[in-house]
C-alpha cells in the first residue's frame, strides 16, 4: 500500500493513542488489555483498599480517578461483544467488593454492593 509516494506496511494490530487497534474491528483484546492493566493498578493500590482510617467515600474517589479513568480511556471506540461486556462487569463488580473489603463468604448480593458503594 502506498500513501505519499511512501510504501506503507500493512499490520493486523497496532498502538494508537494508547488504545490496541484492531483490523478485524473487535475490541476484545482491548478490553483484555485495559482489565490486565487496571488489575496491576488494584494490587498496587491495596494499602489504600486496606486502610481503615479512610473513608468509603474517599477510597472511591481514589478509584475513580485512578482506575476508572484508565479502565475507560478511548471505550468510546471500543466494539463490546456480549462476552467483552460481561468480563467488564464481572471485573468492575470485583473491584467494588475489594474496595469495602466484602468477601465472597460474606454471601452480599451484587446489588447491595452497589447500593453500599453508590456506583
Amino acid at each position: 500500500m502506498q500513501a505519499s509516494g511512501q510504501t506503507v506496511e500493512a499490520v493486523n494490530q497496532f498502538l494508537y493513542l494508547g488504545s490496541a487497534i484492531n483490523s478485524d474491528g473487535r475490541s476484545t483484546q482491548e478490553t483484555h488489555r485495559r482489565i490486565s492493566i487496571v488489575s496491576s493498578i488494584m494490587s498496587r493500590l491495596s494499602n489504600v483498599w486496606q486502610q481503615s482510617r479512610l473513608s468509603l467515600a474517599t477510597k472511591l474517589k481514589v478509584y475513580n480517578s485512578l482506575v476508572l479513568s484508565v479502565l475507560r480511556c478511548g471505550c468510546e471506540t471500543w466494539t463490546i461483544l456480549k462476552s467483552d461486556k460481561r468480563k467488564l462487569e464481572a471485573f468492575y463488580m470485583s473491584c467494588q467488593r475489594r474496595i469495602p473489603r466484602i468477601r465472597w463468604f460474606h454471601l452480599v448480593t451484587n446489588a447491595e454492593v452497589t447500593s453500599q458503594t453508590e456506583h
